[in-house]
């Protein structure tokens, strides 16, 4: 951990953390990559990425819970939603509406964080698909997410003031494949770009089980979203096949439990050879 740049006061909290600790896996130098190995790390656990499996054009797996609509939510889901996080039916079904979605992870309290948790959410997809990183600083954006801003019309300057570029005047119809290819990274689809939303009209069944009625147009302004993964409750596209995965916190198979099972592998690993070189 000294190699990282970490000191006793900096790991017990008393110091701010080395920059290495903010830096992904791809900018670390070849020599802190070693050293990270050898403290059981590798990409995906050092990245905290998400290893949920994930078929969608987005770097992290679409939470499918949030882009179900209000009435077919089981009541848990609903009583989460409520809670810290202030959602009622109308802020849920007209995206980007939700004054909470304007602050990022680390701005929510520990009590929002485990109802964004119980949703499906953790800090990654939060403040990608929720924030689309506005609550960071420019610098703190990674190298991609800053290509992404600057296609999409973004520079510093504008970071800093808030200064919507044109781009953002548009429908997603009518952006470039460039810019539609950039705004993917910054989490952006269809509905959530065009604040669509995500009633829809008749009969539907909850995660309750129960049967209710519906009326509303499926989208704003009446258009239908081509985005197959968000307005279905079954998370499956137009082939039956599954679109994008909700990272559960109640799922033994989540990532945080993939990760860790890796790193303890890892750890027996290194501590069986050491016994062995012991007893030899």
């Amino acid at each position: 951990y000294l190699a990282l740049g970490w000191t006793e006061l900096s790991w017990d909290g008393i110091e701010t953390p080395p920059p290495s600790k903010g830096t992904s896996w791809k900018d670390l130098t070849q020599e802190e990559r070693q050293v990270a190995s050898e403290l059981c790390y590798f990409r995906d656990n050092w990245d905290g990425l998400d290893m949920t499996p994930n078929n969608g054009p987005f770097l992290y797996p679409k939470v499918k819970m949030r882009y179900t609509e209000w009435r077919v939510l089981s009541s848990d889901v609903k009583r989460a939603a409520r809670d810290s996080l202030l959602y009622d039916k109308t802020a849920w079904n007209n995206l980007g509406t939700a004054e909470v979605e304007n602050r990022s992870w680390e701005e929510l309290t520990e009590h929002q964080k485990a109802d964004a948790m119980s949703i499906g959410f953790y800090h990654r997809t939060w403040d990608c698909f929720h924030n689309h990183y506005r609550s960071y600083q420019w610098d703190a954006l990674d190298r991609d997410s800053r290509d992404a801003l600057q296609v999409l019309g973004w520079s510093e300057t504008s970071w800093k003031a808030n200064d919507l570029p044109p781009s953002y005047a548009n429908e997603w119809g009518r952006l470039s494949d460039a810019e539609q290819s950039k705004a993917s990274v910054l989490c952006f689809f269809e509905d959530n770009w065009n604040g669509n939303s995500l009633e829809t009209v008749g009969e539907v069944i909850t995660e309750d089980g129960e049967v209710v009625e519906g009326v509303g147009s499926a989208t704003a302004g009446g258009s239908t979203s081509t985005d197959p993964d968000a307005q279905t409750s079954t998370g499956q596209g137009p082939d039956g096949d599954s679109v994008s995965e909700v990272l559960n916190s109640t799922d033994p198979a989540n990532s945080a439990d993939m990760v860790g099972t890796r790193r303890m592998m890892c750890i027996i690993s290194v501590t069986f050879g050491t016994l062995i070189q012991l007893l030899s």
